[in-house]
Parts: C-alpha cells; structure tokens; sequence
C-alpha cells in the first residue's frame, strides 16, 4: 500500500516547483488526515482536468493516479 505521507510530501514538492500549480496549504502538524487528503486530491485532479496546459505525463496528473491507487486499496478494492 501506499504510504499517505508519501503521497502527501510527493504532491507538496510538485505544488512548489511550479508556481502555476494551485495553492495548497501544507498541514500545520505536519500530515494530513485521510479526509484532508481527500479534499486535496479532489482540488488536484479538479485541477488536472479543467486545465488546457496540463499534459497527459504531467506529474500532477500521475500524483493522481497514485492517490486513485492509494484510495482504492484502502478501500479495500
């Protein structure tokens, strides 16, 4: 399974290599609850998907498939 403090370090690195990405607020304690990942990775793949600019190997677009994968297996499905 993939580790959600991975996932979330992987994702804040990319937000802060590209000014152009949206702004997300890094969790004051430090992670993430699952909900808040949630909310976050919704923002993200609302972003992918409405933005002209970003490409099918976008790194945005494969941290979604990761947390899609993440989400699925701690679902158990």
């Amino acid at each position: 399974m993939k580790n959600p403090q991975k996932l979330q370090d992987k994702l804040l690195a990319l937000l802060k290599s590209d000014r152009r990405h949206p702004r997300i607020n890094p969790p004051a304690n430090g992670h993430w609850t699952s909900d808040e990942l949630a909310a976050v990775a919704w923002v993200i793949q609302d972003y992918v998907n409405l933005n002209d600019e970003v490409i099918e190997c976008d790194p945005l677009k494969e941290w979604v498939e990761e947390y899609k994968f993440y989400a699925a297996e701690r679902r158990g499905g």
